[in-house]
């Protein structure tokens, strides 16, 4: 069973986009810890993959998870050339935490080697590469991707969503449209 939990003002951020969310998706336009840890307490997951553009929420729900015991995987789209070019004085700092936190990750997801290469950075000589998976971007050709893309055997059928989890995006109807598909 998948769950989903929206964060921020989705109903708004892009009028253009039509579709609705799952009927059973929580919404949280706001809220603390305490809001995000009595969600979690409710549903007892056990996986929580954090993506998204909400931080602190990540933090809160990363958090419960690591208090729980529950396994928790991080998916990023950062790049590691745009942490570095900022010319920041404080990237030590930011290291230094990104390190502790993506340390209690079960796993750390990627699209390209430029993420690979953040998570790397971030975590130093103490990331385990075999914590590392790639999630190739779903509009790219398994030709085109190379050893640039993701250096791990691909299996003959790969779908990844990238992209926010908003009613726009009707998520709820790719994951239907999976259990029609067979086995073979």
């Amino acid at each position: 069973q998948i769950q989903f939990i929206y964060t921020g003002d989705i109903l708004f951020e892009r009028a253009y986009e039509q579709g609705d969310l799952p009927k059973d998706s929580i919404i949280l336009s706001s809220g603390g810890p305490s809001k995000v840890w009595r969600i979690l307490r409710q549903l007892d997951p056990k996986t929580i993959l954090l993506a998204g553009h909400y931080p602190r929420v990540l933090v809160y729900g990363a958090l419960w998870g690591f208090i729980r015991r529950r396994d928790v995987l991080y998916w990023a789209d950062t790049n590691l050339l745009g942490i570095l070019l900022k010319n920041d004085r404080s990237l030590w700092i930011r290291r230094a935490i990104l390190r502790g936190y993506f340390g209690r990750m079960l796993y750390l997801l990627y699209a390209s080697t430029r993420t690979r290469d953040y998570y790397i950075w971030a975590c130093g000589p103490y990331l385990l590469k075999a914590r590392l998976r790639c999630l190739p971007w779903p509009h790219v050709t398994s030709q085109s991707l190379g050893s640039k893309a993701c250096d791990e055997r691909r299996t003959p059928f790969q779908v990844l969503y990238v992209g926010r989890l908003a009613p726009e995006k009707a998520v709820d109807r790719l994951i239907k449209a999976f259990w029609l598909l067979s086995d073979e």
